[in-house]
């Protein structure tokens, strides 16, 4: 089982939860991307990971399946990493979650949060016959009195306790 530090804002997070408390922007989760970049003890320290624009080595980009208020300062995102496009493993060594001003449309997605592992999964390439998934929640900082919105595009995977919630709604 994946053993991560905590994850760390950074700069660009920052700045763009700033921007969204002084009511100048406005916070749209758009992304978690995973890769397998590794890092040093130096490279591991908050003020580095703090600096961060992108993840070291990028393997996948997947789409938010759940947001959720999980207080009243914390964002809990959930995306479904799946290998079923892989054709070749990696261990899921770095995981971030990138965000956009959804003010101003032009303006590029900025990496807002960034956490290394201390003990990694390995995610295989896919064999064909059943795909490897993990259920990834992150939890992101932002401002209690902040609107906070997530951009849902096709492709983003039903988890099955929604769709059982669902069901039982209907039902």
């Amino acid at each position: 089982m994946a053993d991560f530090n905590n994850a760390v804002m950074t700069n660009g997070g920052a700045a763009l939860l700033a921007a969204t408390t002084a009511g100048t922007a406005k916070i749209k989760f758009t992304k978690l991307v995973t890769g397998s970049g590794t890092y040093s003890d130096s490279e591991k320290t908050r003020a580095s990971l703090q600096a961060r624009s992108t993840l070291k080595a990028q393997k996948q980009e997947i789409p938010f399946s759940k947001i959720e208020m999980a207080t009243d300062t914390c964002v809990k995102l959930t995306a479904l990493v799946s290998n079923a496009e892989l054709s070749a493993g990696y261990y899921v060594n770095e995981i971030g979650i990138y965000a956009v001003d959804e003010l101003h449309p032009a303006a590029a997605p900025v990496l807002y949060s960034i956490a290394i592992a201390n003990v990694a999964d390995y995610l295989p390439p896919y064999n064909g016959l059943t795909p490897s998934t993990i259920t990834q929640e992150y939890f992101a900082t932002v401002d209690n009195a902040l609107e906070v919105t997530i951009q849902t595009k096709t492709g983003a995977v039903a988890l099955a306790e929604d769709l059982e919630a669902t069901n039982e709604e209907l039902a």
